[in-house]
């Protein structure tokens, strides 16, 4: 494997050796399909609507369908009559491919022409996304480019290090941080005073991602079996801790929450790790000997659906790990970006619009992009886990005040759902129980009318159905949501 990256509920892992790209669900770990692309796909990025994969071999980029796991589409990238090393980034509007043998940036709309190429650099391109911009790092000349999608690469030059061809670029907490391999750092560049501060982490290359509270750096050496997993201040790009050390020659690393995913090329795996603020990380824990007393289940829809994933959970808290679940607001961020979908959500500028519900709830509205008319969901949570985290009891219309157009019936394995096309051109409904795997249905424009299906089991525990309407272009536009007890249920 060459790249992870997470989305979908899934991690997505890109097999160069193969030819495919693995869907591994987050929940069980396990390979849920395995989607053929031929050639030897390397970098790969998720949106609300796709799976985006370079593959050097074909000389292309790739689209992978969520919903159908098949290849949708592919753009050849230059003449495509030879391999080519190539960095991926997306924003809202497009997806942007770097060329490390020619130094183009090549930009792709989804629905446009043919990409026409930008060369920003001599050799040795990454790109990154954020700040409303796109990020390009010239190794050659050793500096950073920032493009805007209006006007083109030549706005803002940064000038950084010696050339350097092993970099790596991120953006996130108001700052760019850039990884020079050869001299074993990561700079951190303040987006706002444009001041910038270097952290020595090691190795000879340095993969970097972004998690929700911090920015974790993956070093190796070219050779070494061995590779290192590096935690990072957000504010200050200090060490905060040399978390764990990584076998099979780790390559590269994606943040997912409280977990970080790090592929394994030597051991040809992709590995889950969690890992907590300042605390250090493991690979998935063994159960405790014995389990904490039994409370009264709480139904949630997110994160945590078992007594088991409520054990760890709260073992977790007592580490001081995932501070942003001590927030509702951030919680129901969190929540549109892995469940629903959306890409870069936000809260209304005027501040957080919170709802108080009766027993103790909370409503936070979040807005898909700012700006415009923006589709929105009320994320509906209560306090969980000692009374100390969020957790996530549904989704519905801000309209309507956190209430749900659907009508459910369960009885046994039958289920029957009740639910508005709201014009979409198609539909999404995920639903899983503690015990009962989860299942993914698609429908075209559903009527108001029932839809009926069979459970693969059932229900022996409390579990979450999900409703995604998706427009024209494959985006999601509206979602609703809500917890299921165990037995038979009837609401709406």
């Amino acid at each position: 494997p060459a790249a992870v990256a997470i989305g979908h509920g899934s991690a997505w892992v890109a097999n160069s050796d193969g030819g495919w790209v693995s869907r591994i669900d987050l929940m069980t770990n396990e390979v849920t399909d395995t989607i053929p692309t031929g050639g030897r796909p390397d970098e790969i990025a998720v949106v609300p609507d796709a799976i985006w994969v370079t593959n050097a071999e074909r000389a292309s980029v790739q689209r992978i369908d969520p919903i159908s796991n098949q290849v949708a589409a592919e753009i050849v990238i230059g003449s495509g009559r030879e391999a080519l090393t190539m960095d991926l980034a997306i924003t809202p509007q497009a997806v942007w491919v770097a060329v490390l043998e020619n130094g183009h940036i090549y930009r792709i709309d989804p629905d446009g022409p043919p990409p026409a190429p930008k060369r920003v650099a001599e050799r040795g391109t990454d790109v990154a996304t954020g700040d409303g911009h796109v990020w390009a790092m010239d190794a050659e000349r050793g500096r950073v480019v920032r493009l805007t999608e209006s006007t083109g690469p030549d706005v803002i030059n940064i000038p950084r290090q010696e050339a350097n061809p092993d970099t790596d670029l991120a953006v996130g907490f108001g700052a760019l941080w850039v990884a020079l391999g050869d001299a074993g750092t990561v700079t951190r560049i303040d987006l706002t005073t444009g001041e910038d501060s270097a952290t020595a982490v090691g190795g000879e290359y340095t993969d970097l991602a972004v998690g929700p509270d911090a920015v974790w750096a993956l070093t190796g050496a070219p050779g070494e079996d061995e590779g290192e997993l590096v935690r990072l201040d957000p504010q200050t790009g200090a060490i905060t801790s040399r978390v764990l050390t990584l076998a099979g020659s780790p390559i590269d690393v994606a943040a997912a929450g409280s977990y970080a995913w790090v592929v394994q090329r030597e051991m040809d795996s992709a590995s889950r790790v969690r890992v907590g603020a300042g605390t250090a990380a493991s690979p998935e824990p063994e159960p405790e000997p014995s389990s904490p007393p039994k409370r009264r289940p709480l139904l949630t829809m997110w994160p945590e659906l078992t007594d088991e994933q409520r054990a760890q959970a709260a073992e977790r808290l007592r580490a001081g790990e995932d501070a942003w679940r001590g927030s509702a607001a951030e919680t129901a961020l969190q929540f549109t970006r892995e469940v629903i979908g959306w890409v870069d959500p936000r809260l209304n500028a005027k501040g957080t619009p919170m709802r108080r519900y009766s027993g103790g709830s909370v409503g936070v509205v979040v807005f898909k992009r700012v700006g415009g008319a923006s589709p929105s969901a009320e994320v509906v949570l209560t306090k969980c886990i000692d009374e100390k985290w969020w957790c996530v009891t549904g989704v519905g219309d801000p309209q309507r005040r956190g209430r749900s157009y659907l009508s459910v019936s369960i009885r046994g394995r039958n289920v029957q759902l009740a639910f508005p096309d709201q014009r979409a051109a198609r539909v999404v409904l995920e639903m899983g129980y503690g015990d009962v795997p989860i299942i993914t249905e698609e429908m075209d424009q559903a009527p108001f009318s029932p839809v009926e299906f069979q459970l693969p089991g059932r229900p022996g525990e409390s579990g979450f159905l999900m409703l995604r309407w998706f427009d024209a272009r494959g985006r999601v536009f509206s979602a609703q949501g809500t917890t299921l007890p165990a037995g038979d249920f009837a609401a709406g």
